[in-house]
């Protein structure tokens, strides 16, 4: 089991590499409010209170109040910075739009700075501050905390699927399908795209990266299509050269590669490897490859496995949420912090959005009459922006979908239709990793 632990922290390690946001937010004022707590009890920032527009009537009166807790600074929280302004922007909108059924939105966002101790603290701060709901969390200290919301019975909506609770939980309702369904989906996609011979790149830095060659394998056997792994080749941050592993990776005879380090590192190892002749189709998820530069990995073509829908994607769903950074985030919609990864919170946010319309929730609602709305759910996909979303009471959630995004050379386009396992392959994966 602590093997098992150790490849889903490496393969966390893989979906969010480059770490986790700058998160935080500010009051927004007029009960539309977004409490930024600097990791336990410090104060927050006041900005102006927003006017709601054509969406609706101003909200008025008390407001629903939700949090959420992520690991918004700290040695690993440089990697996100667009989640923060993203939230900002979503609880904006969302008062200018009328708020939730009539009433304001007030979300609380606590920063564990990637310390396990401090994420069990602000669990229990958000539950002592009486929030119905944690929604949209980005934290890799959800083990710290899972016992603690379960025993206090708050449901933790919109989880992106990061950590082991967050499929064994019921408590925990999860849009996306985590690292099992990432690397299930890069190896898949290997297949689909013609792809088949992979070539995973294992960091050195922590020995559970040489374990993950033996879940790999056993991944690649269930997805079938021809995909094996052709070369694992370790890597380290700190080496001067990749040549020696580009060459071996190449001599396999691999034409696509899942490189597991930091976006800036296999920035350097795919500029290496084309330098060397070898130009595979990389496999990977949102963050892991810089959304805004493509030539950061040699305008190559690459495959995304996102357990959201693209931000890229032209339908209505997506054009609201651009609309929605373009009016309270425009820093964020024009620039580098534009990327895959803030699908998942947002879906997250717009998941409690869909709760509380459904489930006619104010803000003296009990966490338990949110979960009565999640349960009420049936094939939920939030406008197409999650895979089919079905939660069972007292049982834990396991989300068998991903959509694929791909850069073809010249952009990115979006795969809309989520690309699911058989019921086979969805039993063999979870026995892979321990969920079954």
């Amino acid at each position: 089991m602590r093997r098992l632990r150790s490849v889903f922290a490496l393969l966390l390690a893989g979906v969010v590499m480059s770490g986790l946001a700058a998160c935080g937010s500010s009051d927004s004022g007029g009960g539309a409010s977004a409490t930024d707590d600097g990791g336990g009890g410090g104060g927050g920032s006041t900005a102006a209170a927003t006017t709601a527009t054509s969406g609706g009537a101003a909200p008025t009166g008390a407001a629903i109040k939700i949090g959420t807790i992520c690991t918004c600074s700290g040695p690993v929280g440089a990697g996100l910075a667009g989640v923060k302004p993203m939230m900002q922007a979503w609880v904006k909108w969302t008062n200018a739009h009328g708020g939730l059924n009539g009433h304001p939105v007030e979300l609380t966002i606590l920063d564990d700075k990637g310390d396990a101790t401090a994420s069990a603290t602000l669990a229990r701060q958000l539950i002592n501050d009486k929030v119905m709901a944690i929604v949209g969390h980005y934290t890799l200290q959800s083990n710290a905390w899972a016992d603690i919301v379960q025993k206090a019975g708050v449901p933790v909506v919109g989880t992106p699927g990061v950590n082991r609770p967050e499929f064994t939980n019921p408590d925990f309702y999860p849009t996306g399908g985590g690292p099992p369904m990432t690397l299930t989906g890069n190896l898949n996609n290997a297949g689909l795209v013609k792809a088949p011979n992979v070539a995973v790149m294992y960091c050195t830095e922590a020995p559970v990266c040489a374990q993950v060659k033996q879940v790999a394998g056993k991944i690649a056997g269930i997805v079938g299509n021809g995909v094996k792994i052709a070369a694992s080749p370790s890597i380290s941050g700190s080496q001067p050269s990749y040549a020696t592993q580009c060459l071996a990776a190449k001599s396999s005879g691999a034409d696509s590669a899942i490189i597991l380090e930091s976006q800036n590192i296999t920035s350097r190892v795919i500029q290496q490897c084309i330098q060397q002749g070898w130009k595979p189709v990389q496999l990977s998820s949102g963050g892991s490859l810089p959304h805004d530069d493509p030539s950061a990995f040699g305008k190559s073509k690459a495959v995304l496995t996102n357990p959201t829908l693209s931000i890229d994607d032209p339908g209505a769903t997506m054009q609201t949420f651009r609309a929605m950074l373009k009016q309270y985030a425009p820093s964020v919609a024009s620039g580098k912090d534009y990327s895959e990864v803030l699908s998942a919170p947002y879906a997250g946010l717009q998941l409690f959005a869909k709760v509380a319309d459904t489930a006619k929730l104010t803000p003296t609602s009990t966490p338990d009459d949110v979960k009565k709305g999640l349960y009420a759910l049936k094939d939920e996909t939030l406008g197409g922006l999650t895979v089919p979303l079905n939660y069972k009471e007292g049982q834990p959630t396991f989300l068998s979908c991903y959509f694929r995004t791909q850069y073809d050379g010249s952009k990115w386009v979006s795969t809309p239709k989520p690309i699911c396992l058989t019921a086979a392959q969805t039993s063999a994966v979870k026995a892979a990793f321990g969920l079954s």
